[in-house]
Parts: structure tokens; sequence; C-alpha cells
């Protein structure tokens, strides 16, 4: 699949607005979501950028979402990415 042109090298800056654990009982795993909405616009229903982290246990699940929380500064929670790399 080819990106279109405008897309290209072009980055966006994400605001997170919140994370949560919870647990799948038909999957028996833990997962967390750190959700982002596009900086600078109205707030959708929907998250502009979800990351979803699976883990056998509570504590490997709190671990891995420290680490990843730990990518952006938290006094600006806000993260660049180059669209291009999605």
């Amino acid at each position: 699949m080819q990106k279109s042109e405008n897309t290209k090298g072009r980055k966006k800056q994400f605001t997170k607005a919140f994370s949560y654990i919870d647990y799948s009982k038909d999957e028996k795993r833990y997962f967390g979501k750190i959700l982002f909405y596009e900086k600078g616009k109205k707030l959708p229903k929907r998250a502009a950028l979800e990351i979803r982290i699976d883990a056998n246990n509570k504590a490997d699940l709190k671990e891995q979402m420290r680490r990843i929380e730990k990518l952006y500064p938290s006094d600006q929670n806000t993260i660049t990415v180059d669209m291009e790399m999605i």
C-alpha cells in the first residue's frame, strides 16, 4: 500500500487523555491502553492514537506502561509521531 504524498514525512502531535488497565476474560490476559488525542483539536468521541499493551499479569503490565509513559515528558503529556512510521 502506497502512502499519499501529502502525509509523507508529516509529523503530528498527540496529547495524552488517559490510560487504564483491564482484564479480558476471553483471552485470560491483562491489557492496558493509553489514549491520545490530536493536539489543539476538539476532543473527538474516539482517540486519535491508541497504544495497547498485553501482559500475563498486572505487575508486568504496569511496568510496561510505565516504560512507555517515560518516552514523553510527563509535564507536557504530548508525543510527536512521524506519520510515515505508522
